[in-house]
């Protein structure tokens, strides 16, 4: 039952980068990777609030671990696509906005972290 729970929040995070993703660069066309920065901080969020929440404020089995903090934030998050952005940038001779993005993306991921986690902390025990 587990490897179900982690394929099925893996489909559904890898779908739901893929659209998002799509849908910020319709919106915001730039060589900088806003997509991947938005994704990996909202992951960030959720995996925050999960860690902070449950099987605290609410019940969370084994599986259901799988599904949402593996699986879907697994799928959803990407380090290896940001990694390569990273490089690009720097590779095309924009160090300065490859370096940006870095630091932007880790500062905003324990920023992220950090809101996830209160709000998790601030639910009520169901």
């Amino acid at each position: 039952m587990g490897w179900l729970a982690l394929v099925i929040g893996s489909i559904a995070g890898g779908a739901a980068r893929y659209g998002l993703g799509t849908a910020i660069s319709r919106w915001h066309e730039s060589p900088f990777p806003y997509g991947t920065l938005t994704i990996n901080a909202l992951a960030c969020v959720v995996i925050g609030f999960l860690s902070s929440a449950g099987g605290v404020k609410f019940p969370m089995t084994f599986e259901t671990r799988l599904l949402l903090i593996t699986g879907f934030c697994g799928g959803f998050s990407t380090f290896s696509s940001f990694v390569m952005e990273a490089v690009a940038l720097a590779r095309g001779g924009a160090m300065t906005m490859a370096a940006g993005y870095v630091g932007a993306s880790l500062v905003l991921g324990f920023l992220a972290f950090f809101v996830g986690a209160v709000l998790g902390r601030a639910l009520p025990t169901f």
